[in-house]
């Protein structure tokens, strides 16, 4: 700190964004969990890369695909997301029968019955 109560533009880049990364942790969830693990609650959302290919669901409802996905962080300074560091990854699943997502796929995670559904683009990054 320069002054006493007074960030010069550095720290307080750090702060919002260690703020921001806490925030993110754990969107949509309850702190009053068992075994210490956050419990997260409808409409609880992540911004994600998918890991690895996430095929396309052979039934809707009994036969969803899944992989990990990382998480990604909105810079309201940069205005631009990065990877989680060190690299959180969130396990994702697909109920969709006729979209596949191809691996470094952009998207998001929404939890919605106990686990993160995924909603990507159409096609994978140009570049990660």
């Amino acid at each position: 700190m320069d002054a006493i109560g007074v960030f010069n533009p550095e720290q307080a880049n750090a702060l919002w964004q260690d703020f921001l990364h806490r925030q993110q942790q754990q969107p949509g969830t309850s702190h009053n969990s068992r075994r210490g693990k956050p419990v997260f609650e409808p409409g609880g959302r992540l911004c994600v890369i998918l890991d690895a290919a996430l095929a396309k669901a052979t039934n809707s409802k009994t036969g969803a695909t899944s992989c990990l996905a990382t998480v990604c962080y909105w810079s309201v300074i940069t205005e631009r997301y990065t990877e989680s560091v060190p690299v959180r990854q969130v396990k994702v699943w697909n109920h969709s029968e006729t979209t596949a997502h191809a691996i470094n796929t952009f998207g998001w995670a929404r939890w919605i019955d106990a686990h993160f559904w995924f909603f990507g683009d159409c096609a994978a990054m140009a570049a990660r």
